[in-house]
């Protein structure tokens, strides 16, 4: 079996922003991935604003973003 080279970054992503997109650079820049998941966090316990997004609309901020 071949060895796949998947590498997780995840966020709150709410907006996705400058940052996030240059992590991401880095990371597809630096490793030689076959694939990368970007991957929203539900509600993490640090950010307990109940401005924070719901899932979906981060997630598809998340996509926008990847195109």
């Amino acid at each position: 079996m071949e060895e796949r080279r998947i590498a997780a970054f995840g966020g709150t992503f709410d907006p996705v922003h400058n940052g996030h997109i240059a992590v991401v650079r880095a990371i597809v820049g630096n490793f030689h991935l076959d694939q990368l998941l970007i991957i929203p966090a539900n509600r993490p316990p640090h950010k307990t604003s109940s401005a924070i997004a719901d899932a979906y609309h981060r997630f598809t901020m998340a996509v926008l973003a990847s195109l």
